[in-house]
């Protein structure tokens, strides 16, 4: 009308004329037409409801799916080898104390922390191993969240090809096992001290062998085992670590 039109895509939507109460939507698209001294307009019409409704489908099955591993501690993860990149779910690097927005898009430079340099050395030769020999990737891994306390995460990953066949890199999950870990670390070491009490006659040996395992296991500055003197006022030092 204003003497230029151009296509303009529209999403009409509306009840089917036959099928009444049901909702179709429509892409709709105007282009223009010269024919001789005449100015018309084209109009193309395309059915796209089953589209709309597999993107809503997508769309509610991705936010379950993301509500899933947050709850779980998991989150996806991929890695190419040429160039070199990461991508993270966003839920992963959330679990962590990372900026969810980082998520889902590559990044040369690893936005999962880890727990040290040496660290970051065996994974990503973990990660060449598994890409050479094209077999999964499997192992723990120590990173170090925002708040500063190391996490332990279990990475799991099988290796991805190209559309030749080559292994060009790894997708998988992480889960943070932190707390699995510990409670697994506590049952050997109650095991271990009840073979040990089973089996050591000296008494302070086998308090100071409590002592350090308590102290490996807790992971504090100091562990100490007090013996209460007669009369409950004084106490001695019986094993420390």
């Amino acid at each position: 009308r204003s003497g230029i039109l151009q296509h303009r895509p529209e999403r009409p939507h509306g009840e089917h004329a036959s099928r009444p109460g049901e909702i179709r939507t429509w892409v709709a698209g105007a282009y223009p037409i010269q024919l001789g001294s005449r100015r018309l307009t084209g109009v193309v019409l395309v059915d796209a409801t089953d589209r709309r409704r597999a993107q809503e489908e997508l769309r509610a099955s991705e936010t379950e799916l993301s509500g899933a591993q947050r709850m779980a501690g998991v989150g996806w993860w991929t890695w190419t080898a040429e160039p070199e990149a990461m991508t993270y779910a966003p839920e992963l690097l959330a679990l962590l104390g990372r900026d969810p927005a980082l998520g889902g898009t590559p990044h040369a430079e690893d936005q999962l922390v880890m727990a040290d340099e040496h660290e970051q050395r065996s994974v990503r030769e973990s990660a060449l191993a598994a890409l050479a020999g094209v077999r999964p990737f499997a192992r723990r891994v120590r990173a170090r969240p925002a708040d500063g306390r190391p996490r332990l995460l279990e990475a799991r990953a099988d290796v991805v090809r190209d559309a030749a066949g080559r292994p060009v890199g790894l997708q998988g999950f992480a889960q943070d096992i932190t707390e699995l870990a510990r409670a697994e670390q506590r049952q050997r070491v109650v095991a271990e001290l009840g073979q040990r009490a089973l089996e050591e006659r000296d008494l302070d040996a086998l308090l100071q062998h409590a002592v350090d395992m308590v102290g490996r296991e807790v992971g504090v500055d100091g562990v100490g085992v007090l013996e209460i003197l007669p009369g409950d006022e004084r106490a001695a030092i019986r094993a420390r670590a």
